[in-house]
């Protein structure tokens, strides 16, 4: 019978000895493991276990018993250590799920008041300072009456922040004013049209 600490015992036969004789016995011993079962989100996470990649999430880990340092990682999402303690013959539940990493956008727009829409839901209005919006890409969009639609693609970096300088540009499909309302084609050669921008760049300090 051979023994070895953190390994499964073995019984070698060795055959019939007279007294005096010596025989060699050679026998590997397996080693006595744990099993780690992993589960949760976000799936393909990368798994290490002291510092080393040994699997995906959701998997099944064979491993020495002991204490284990096991980070989950994967883009877009923030990093996670666990310390666990796997005994020798065990099987060990660990259900693991990443919080998305976050950031924000500035937004700074030549109106104030306008309303600002982040993936086509309405999020605040001009100017804003947006939190909490996951990592990635993201589409953003300002638009008002008499205004051309502004929209951008924004990439929100995790822990960071996005700026976005918006400059609207006035709608050429507005009314010319004057006695009543017109429209632009009907209108005399001598009405200028003005946007408001323009409005507030010529009123007085």
């Amino acid at each position: 019978l051979l023994e070895r600490a953190g390994h499964e015992r073995a019984k070698v036969e060795v055959g019939q000895l007279a007294v005096g004789d010596r025989r060699e016995v050679s026998h590997k011993l397996a080693p006595i493991l744990g099993t780690l079962s992993l589960s949760g989100s976000p799936e393909g996470a990368i798994v290490e276990v002291d510092g080393e990649e040994v699997g995906r999430l959701p998997g099944e880990l064979t491993l020495p018993p002991g204490r284990l340092r096991v980070k989950f990682s994967a883009p877009g999402f923030v990093s996670r250590v666990e310390t666990v303690e796997l005994k020798a013959s065990e099987r060990l539940a660990l259900d693991v799920k990443l919080e998305v990493q976050t950031g924000s956008i500035v937004v700074r727009a030549d109106e104030s008041g306008l309303p600002v829409r982040l993936d086509g839901e309405l999020i605040g209005f001009t100017p804003a300072v947006i939190e909490g919006v996951p990592a990635g890409a993201h589409e953003l969009s300002i638009s008002a009456a008499g205004y051309r639609r502004f929209t951008k693609r924004v990439d929100v970096p995790g822990g960071g922040r996005a700026v976005v300088e918006a400059s609207l540009q006035a709608d050429s499909d507005v009314s010319a004013v004057s006695r009543a309302a017109e429209p632009v084609l009907d209108a005399p050669a001598s009405v200028t049209l003005i946007s408001k921008p323009e409005l507030t760049a010529l009123a007085p300090v």
